[in-house]
């Protein structure tokens, strides 16, 4: 790496007054290290140079920019994307106007980040229960502190993905019917303001209808698609549409009982107040008054709960959330199912507008594939060739979107492997890498 070129560099400098007295050189460490780790540490370097340069310029340090959508929508692709037929654009832009079809894309990409998120906080609390049963078999004491505190913020931020999911699904609920009823633009639905708590719609007999569902992820089977399937095929087709209206009723079941108008509320309230009481001390109102008049709290409460402030319409009151081990589970499969309704149903009305056929595989996002009995489980060749004729898109194009896939992980698996390798030479992260040499926390050169 030529570091001495890169020290003549201002970039966002230029920007941020007069850099000629503002060298760079205020950003170096003492010495430059000299290791295999040294390229993290410069662009911990250059990038603390690079913050403070858009500090210097003032504000808004973030900015946004607005303008009217008017003109031509124009098909564009990412640097890395993978380049497909126009034809699928078209027939996205007809079915849905531009709008509507931008913003069921934006959907896709919104609703998979939100289930890798929760995917990572479960995760997380895999990884405490695991820290929590070592400590316990090395017979440590005081273990159970961290696990009162980390368990309450992994719920909370349970129920934050929960939140968005809800009033995603919800306000694509309302939009697909308002499209079908009214022919009305999707888009425009999808972004109106809808004065309603999502619980109301999530536990109403029109969003728990079954045949809804359905109907709209094409989780019908086979029979009546109209497709000339072997034997085989068929068997997988049913097989794949029955695990997945499985998977939708339970889904629907555990957001009717789980987000509670109570649990809204709690939801909502961040902004209003939260109390965490910690292993050592903490402030909560009392949730009970003892025989002789004294104020209590109950020590399971004190142990794992939640105290959430709320003021709705009327004085303050507390909201009391005790956190079960349980509670947590269903909690966090709760907030999986429902986004697995909305990344489904976002997908459904892609695959069927973009589509030739307008048909849509019948597979919702949390199908596993290793349910299908052994005998039945299809290779490479066979899933392009049923996809293709479910579809209508041709087995090369498909082919070419599975390895570019493949592409992807591979190169993500390599990254990882190298980050690795990286770690187990220097024996220690970047951030304690970034922070051991140079602190990039210390006062700005920017400021007197």
């Amino acid at each position: 790496m030529d570091h001495d070129a890169d020290k003549t560099e201002t970039t966002d400098v230029d920007d941020a007054g007069d850099p000629a007295t503002i060298p760079l050189t205020a950003f170096f460490p003492p010495t430059l290290p000299d290791f295999s780790g040294a390229e993290i540490v410069w662009s911990g370097m250059r990038r603390g140079a690079l913050k403070w340069a858009v500090r210097r310029r003032g504000r808004p340090y973030v900015r946004v920019e607005s303008s009217p959508l008017q003109g031509q929508p124009v098909h564009v692709h990412g640097s890395q994307a993978l380049e497909h037929d126009e034809d699928h654009f078209e027939r996205g832009m007809r079915a849905y106007g531009p709008l509507g079809y931008s913003i069921l894309r934006s959907h896709a990409v919104v609703s998979a980040h939100l289930r890798h998120r929760i995917d990572g906080l479960v995760q997380q609390y895999e990884l405490l229960v695991g820290r929590m049963m070592a400590a316990r078999t090395a017979a440590l004491s005081n273990y159970d502190e961290e696990y009162v505190i980390q368990s309450r913020l992994v719920f909370w931020d349970a129920l934050g993905s929960m939140l968005m999911a809800c009033e995603n699904v919800m306000a694509l609920f309302f939009a697909v019917n308002d499209y079908e009823g009214r022919r009305v633009d999707l888009g425009e639905s999808l972004v109106k303001r809808r004065d309603v708590a999502p619980h109301r719609v999530l536990e109403s007999g029109s969003f728990q209808h079954y045949d809804w569902w359905y109907r709209h992820l094409d989780l019908g089977g086979a029979k009546g698609r109209g497709l000339d399937l072997a034997a085989r095929q068929k068997a997988q087709v049913d097989f794949v549409a029955r695990t997945s209206r499985a998977l939708v009723r339970e889904a629907l079941d555990d957001i009717a009982n789980t987000w509670t108008a109570d649990l809204h509320r709690v939801a909502t309230r961040q902004k209003h107040g939260l109390t965490l009481i910690d292993p050592t001390h903490g402030a909560a109102w009392a949730t009970e008054i003892l025989g002789d008049g004294t104020p209590h709290i109950g020590q399971d409460y004190v142990d794992s709960a939640l105290f959430v402030i709320d003021a709705n319409d009327g004085p303050p009151s507390q909201f009391v959330v005790p956190i079960s081990i349980g509670g947590l589970e269903v909690l966090l499969d709760s907030a999986r199912g429902t986004v697995a309704l909305w990344e489904s149903l976002v997908a459904a009305l892609i695959q069927k507008a973009e589509n030739p056929t307008g048909r849509v595989f019948p597979a919702v996002a949390r199908y596993d594939s290793n349910l299908m009995p052994d005998h039945l489980k299809p290779n490479n060749d066979e899933i392009i060739t049923l996809l293709a004729l479910i579809s209508g898109l041709s087995p090369e194009y498909l082919i070419s979107g599975a390895d570019h896939l493949a592409r992807k992980s591979a190169a993500t698996a390599a990254i990882d492997d190298a980050f690795r390798g990286w770690q187990d030479a220097n024996g220690r992260n970047t951030v304690t890498y970034v922070e051991e040499i140079w602190n990039p926390r210390r006062p700005s050169p920017f400021r007197d």
